[in-house]
């Protein structure tokens, strides 16, 4: 019976117990751990979750290629950037700025800059100026190797205090204190020398390009004010041509009206003489009318001569308002040009002075000279 009863079980029914309801795992026993209908939900589920995982990982990816390509792109804009600023000194010849000619004798050329980078580690706000409390914390970094920090930079100073006032510390020949200062500080300046002089020439040469950008930037408003009143000067002519033009149009309008009122009269002329001819009674009458149209269009003539006259004196000074607009276009033209040529010759001479410079710093060995005797001395 047993047998029998398992033969007509359904094939998803459990093989041990015969249960009619099918079970994922049915051990001996009839222990029964999991409905197969509960396992699907479970199923279907997870799969939905691993679907959910897959488009989120794919996103993931996603973003990471961006963020990859962004970090790229900024790496690649700051190694051109570097680069740039390395080409610096050779499109400005070097030239003894301020900064070098107030700084103490016998400091390398890059004291300026190391000066600048401590400035700047110190300065919090980035404003180019250090407060009252971060000066005394400078000052307490120096004080162990400078006794007179507090003379050469007071807590209140009459004068803001600059990177140069940092230099006055260090006399003459005292370049290895300056090294010392900058390791106590973490600044690694000076250590590869040829970087440092690099980084100070090329800062030299960013002070120069800022200098001559305000002073273009000066020069370019000065024009734009110029071309802003050359504009204004052309609106008003325009202003009094169209006020002159308006003023024609009426007088035009006019002298048509006054030239339909003659045609009329006119008109009336003729019938009044084909009256008088067809009725001789009234010929005293139609001279008299015809002797006041006459003097109506002896009127009428002075009138429009009068009026002719005005337009011509109104085009003529129409004409001169023409001449000087023209004269005033040529003039803001004429300076224009003279401005451009200005800026193309002060150009070619800076191009011409660095050609010379090289030219002249060509086969030249950059070390001193020492002194050879001069065999012409007299003997002892």
């Amino acid at each position: 019976m047993a047998a029998a009863a398992v033969k007509k079980l359904s094939r998803y029914s459990c093989n041990n117990c015969g249960g009619a309801d099918l079970y994922l795992y049915c051990w001996k026993g009839c222990r029964h751990v999991q409905n197969i209908k509960t396992f699907y939900t479970e199923t279907k589920s997870i799969q939905q979750e691993l679907e959910m995982l897959r488009v989120t990982i794919y996103e993931q990816e996603i973003r990471f290629r961006e963020y990859e390509l962004q970090l790229k792109e900024k790496q690649e804009s700051l190694e051109f950037l570097v680069e740039q600023i390395r080409r610096l000194p050779s499109y400005y010849p070097p030239q003894l700025s301020e900064d070098l000619a107030s700084m103490p004798s016998g400091l390398p050329s890059w004291s300026t800059v190391a000066a600048k980078m401590v400035w700047q580690q110190f300065d919090g706000d980035h404003d180019g100026k250090l407060s009252t409390e971060e000066l005394r914390q400078l000052k307490d970094q120096l004080r162990a190797s400078h006794e007179n920090i507090d003379d050469i930079l007071p807590d209140y100073p009459e004068n803001p205090l600059t990177a140069q006032h940092l230099l006055q510390l260090y006399d003459s020949g005292e370049g290895s204190k300056l090294s010392d200062d900058l390791r106590s500080l973490g600044i690694l300046c000076g250590s590869s020398e040829e970087l440092a002089q690099v980084l100070s020439t090329s800062d030299t040469a960013i002070c120069r390009i800022a200098m001559e950008s305000r002073q273009l930037q000066k020069e370019r408003d000065t024009f734009l004010k110029e071309v802003d009143e050359s504009r204004r000067a052309k609106t008003r002519l325009r202003e009094v041509f169209a006020a002159s033009k308006q003023t024609l149009e009426d007088q035009a309008r006019d002298l048509l009206r006054l030239q339909q009122k003659e045609a009329h009269n006119q008109l009336q002329l003729r019938l009044a003489d084909d009256k008088a001819a067809a009725d001789a009674t009234i010929l005293s009458k139609a001279k008299r009318e015809l002797s006041a149209a006459k003097h109506a269009l002896l009127d009428l003539r002075a009138l429009v001569d009068d009026q002719i006259s005005e337009k011509e004196k109104w085009q003529q000074y129409c004409w001169e308002m023409e001449e000087r607009l023209h004269e005033a276009s040529n003039a803001s033209y004429v300076k224009e040009r003279d401005l451009w040529r200005a800026n193309d010759a002060k150009k070619e001479e800076s191009r011409k002075n660095m050609l010379l410079y090289i030219e002249a710093q060509k086969g030249k060995r950059h070390f001193e000279h020492r002194a050879e005797p001069n065999n012409n001395s007299p003997s002892n």
